[in-house]
């Protein structure tokens, strides 16, 4: 009997252990984000505030302050899309987005770099954003070259047009010259038809 109960005792205790972790498990429903906080030159920055931003909800969390080295660490995070905000007196606020967290998930966004800066000034830090700029920039060069072509065109376009204008009136110039002469002819002849019935 004895040796029954220690064989029995033994296979069940590695299933009960095993149950016991997949219901765990289960019921574990949240995760963590971690990372670091640095300047440009590598220094770490304790006392940052950073805060979680839900990006489907548009909720947050509640703020977190790094330690002395620097990092800090959200935990029990719902399943989501988060963007993380670290402000800091005198440095510029910086932004990440797209820090996705699943279920007993651990996530770790690694350093960021806090520039120094003005309280309203905003870093974004985004592969999207970097790469949106860039388009703007293009669409901004392309605009600027159908300007300067179309500028070019223009006077074209005046100088066409300004000899018309200008021929027109020379017409019209000489149609009056000729009106002139024709009546200084009629002019004449009445004088001369006068002088001659006189004489």
């Amino acid at each position: 009997m004895a040796l029954k109960a220690r064989i029995l005792r033994g296979v069940l205790a590695p299933i009960c252990l095993l149950a016991g972790t997949e219901i765990a498990m289960a019921q574990i429903t949240t995760g963590s984000i971690a990372g670091t906080i640095k300047d440009a030159q590598g220094g770490v920055i304790p006392g940052a505030t950073v805060i979680l931003i839900s990006e489907s909800q548009n909720t947050q969390s509640a703020p977190v302050v790094t330690n002395e080295t620097g990092d800090f660490v959200f935990v029990n995070v719902k399943s989501d899309t988060y963007s993380l905000e670290v402000t800091m007196p005198s440095f510029k606020t910086i932004r990440k987005t797209g820090v996705r967290v699943g279920a007993a998930e651990r996530v770790s966004v690694g350093t960021m770099a806090i520039e120094p800066g003005g309280v309203a000034e905003t870093v974004e830090d985004r592969r999207n954003v970097i790469v949106e700029l860039r388009a703007r920039q293009r669409r901004r060069r392309r605009d600027g070259l159908v300007a300067a072509s179309l500028s070019e065109r223009t006077p074209c376009r005046e100088n066409r047009i300004a000899p018309v204008e200008q021929l027109r009136g020379e017409r019209a110039q000489l149609l009056a010259n000729r009106i002139r002469r024709n009546h200084d002819r009629g002019a004449n002849r009445v004088t001369r038809g006068g002088r001659a019935a006189r004489r």
